[in-house]
């Protein structure tokens, strides 16, 4: 039986095209925005322009667990409290105290004191008393350490927020990695299913007479290049 040499060619050229994978890629799993005007603001969480629930989650999970931006959180929270703290340095500091006894008055024992024992009385004495203080900032001791304060608090939230975005940036990379992985991985897939229907062709034109052993040998090795 004679050998038509042009479907087989013609095949040989599909499976190569068919090699380098499909002419349209696959749907991304994540779905970005139209047009940034129609985009609301996302803030501080800009990841969540991937409009991902998985994703979310996981850079919550990351910034609720990560050791570092724990710590420097907790720096925050110690520098606000230090300058809740100095603020308060220029105000008048005010104590109350009361107490309750029982004796006589001081005025009845200097009386007594005198001689005039007649008049002493005793009895539960009651006092209430009212301690008023404060500093002069005569030479600005008081506003250099309320500046220092602010200057340590404004450094501890800048802290925080670098590390905030360092592990949200880390965190949406990673998982952009894994879904690009993933989506080659399904490329790769159906190429090799593509060459591999190619091959089982070959076989069968072989095995009517309609392909020469170079060609089954030739879509066998292309299955193995895609593999």
């Amino acid at each position: 039986m004679p050998i038509h040499r042009g479907p087989v060619l013609a095949l040989c050229a599909l499976l190569g095209a068919c090699s380098v994978g499909p002419q349209r890629p696959p749907s991304t799993t994540l779905e970005l925005p139209a047009t940034p005007a129609a985009t609301p603001e996302p803030g501080d969480q800009w990841w969540r322009l991937y409009r991902d629930p998985a994703l979310n989650a996981a850079v919550q999970e990351a910034l609720g667990q990560n050791r570092e931006l724990r710590v420097a959180a907790a720096n925050l929270l110690q520098a606000k409290a230090l300058l809740r703290e100095a603020d308060t340095l220029d105000q008048p500091q005010t104590q109350l105290s009361a107490n309750a006894g029982y004796g006589s008055t001081a005025d009845d024992q200097l009386e007594a004191a005198l001689g005039d024992n007649r008049r002493i009385r005793t009895g539960t004495r009651y006092g209430i008393g009212l301690d008023v203080q404060w500093e002069m900032d005569l030479f600005g001791r008081l506003h250099g350490l309320e500046q220092a304060a602010r200057a340590d608090a404004d450094a501890a939230r800048a802290a925080e927020d670098g590390l905030r975005v360092v592990v949200a940036a880390e965190t949406t990379r990673a998982w952009l990695q894994a879904c690009s992985y993933g989506q080659r991985l399904d490329v790769a897939r159906q190429s090799l299913a593509l060459v591999e229907q190619g091959r089982d062709l070959t076989a069968e034109l072989h095995r009517s007479g309609a392909a020469l052993p170079l060609d089954v040998a030739r879509a066998e090795g292309l299955v193995g290049q895609v593999r």
